[in-house]
């Protein structure tokens, strides 16, 4: 029963009391028709009560029933419909905020990868043909620390051999055929620290800076061998009687060029990265340059020499010999690098660890100086691939 039947109900008591006190104090009872019409007006009082009261525990019940089927069938609605509707909201309140930087993940970074380059070389001279230089296989590795603050520091090295056959046919000495040997060995150790910057919702920047240490040693050696053989005959006294005699000659030339550098100094990079698909695949390129201070250790060597036998005591061939000379030169040195490349990537992500797949073109130019123009390499170019991964 709601309130107005309990006062209703409270208010036909109240005269039905009121009544009886009245006739009782002036000594008159109520008739029975007056005690039984308002009993019956009682009665009817309490049944509509009732009644109203069962309609509303109905109108309640149907109320609840409704509620669960409505819960019921927001619950069945698709979540990415529901997804959708909280990206379009939030995009509406972001849309006109600045980029923010993008999210990092924190940790350990550890990468390792092949090589495959040629050195970039300019002899200076005929003896060696420069556009006969091969690629070679080489590897690098990486180590690095990523804070969520997406500053990361990194180790990196690198390194190759390069050993070609690279004749012209143009001899040091003007006999023989040479055989003309060039071989490289670059190692190069970079220690960075970096920080990313988001220029956009698919666009990053990471600039770098720190020291980069190189060493590259190179040699260009040649040699040549020249072999004569001269027969005849001759008489001598007293039997003056012609004899068949043969001089052979062999000679040997052999000349070495050596260039030792190592240095150190500062460097910079800026590396772009773009993500189309908005996914983990990633396009990404590497600008950057060093100026390195350090020392050239020169080495020349020649040797030649010349044996010669004949097969008559009356025909000489003069005496045998040889020579060697070695020089050895020490300078300060100062290189210029210049480098570039470019690539595609891609992450697996995983509950523990993030496995990095890279692989690109990467471009490096050295500018010399006074100090070091007798340099033959003059860097390196070619394709690598790397794996790394994060945890």
């Amino acid at each position: 029963m709601n309130k107005n039947n309990f006062m209703k109900i409270d208010n036909r008591i109240t005269a039905l009391t009121s009544l009886l006190f009245v006739n009782t104090v002036s000594y008159a009872a109520p008739s029975n028709e007056q005690l039984y019409e308002m009993l019956l007006g009682l009665k009817k009082e309490i049944a509509d009560s009732k009644a109203r009261e069962t309609d509303l525990h109905t109108n309640l019940d149907k109320a609840n029933a409704e509620l669960k089927v409505a819960k019921k069938q927001l619950g069945a609605l698709p979540k990415t419909e529901l997804l959708v509707t909280a990206v379009k909201q939030l995009d509406k309140t972001t849309k006109n905020q600045p980029p923010t930087i993008a999210n990092a993940k924190e940790g350990y970074i550890m990468s390792a990868g092949a090589l495959y380059v040629t050195p970039v070389v300019d002899s200076g001279n005929r003896v060696m043909d420069d556009n006969k230089i091969n690629y070679s296989a080489g590897f690098q590795v990486s180590t690095a620390y990523q804070e969520k603050n997406n500053w990361d520091y990194a180790l990196n090295y690198k390194h190759f051999n390069s050993d070609n056959d690279v004749s012209n046919g143009i001899p040091y000495y003007q006999q023989g055929t040479p055989i003309t040997n060039y071989k490289t060995n670059y190692n190069m150790l970079d220690l960075e620290i970096g920080k990313l910057f988001s220029l956009s919702d698919t666009v990053s920047l990471r600039v770098s800076g720190g020291i980069r240490s190189t060493i590259m040693n190179e040699n260009l050696s040649s040699s040549s061998a020249f072999n004569s053989i001269t027969s005849g005959s001759s008489s001598s006294y007293p039997d003056y009687i012609e004899q068949a005699y043969t001089v052979t000659t062999n000679s040997y030339n052999y000349r070495s060029t050596k260039h030792n550098f190592w240095g150190l100094g500062p460097r910079i990079t800026a590396t772009p990265t773009w993500k189309p698909f908005e996914n983990n695949f990633q396009i990404f390129g590497n600008v950057g340059t060093s100026f390195i201070m350090g020392q050239q250790n020169d080495t020349y060597s020649d040797s030649y020499s010349t044996n010669c036998t004949s097969t008559s005591s009356d025909v000489s061939c003069g005496a045998s010999y040889s020579d060697n000379n070695t020089d050895h030169y020490k300078k300060n040195s100062y290189v210029t690098m210049i480098e570039a490349g470019s690539g595609i990537g891609y992450t697996i992500k995983a509950n523990l660890v993030d496995i990095d797949l890279k692989t690109g073109y990467q471009f490096e130019h050295w500018i010399v100086t006074d100090q070091t123009d007798n340099l033959i390499f003059r860097g390196f170019h070619g394709a690598y691939g790397t794996v790394g991964i994060k945890f």
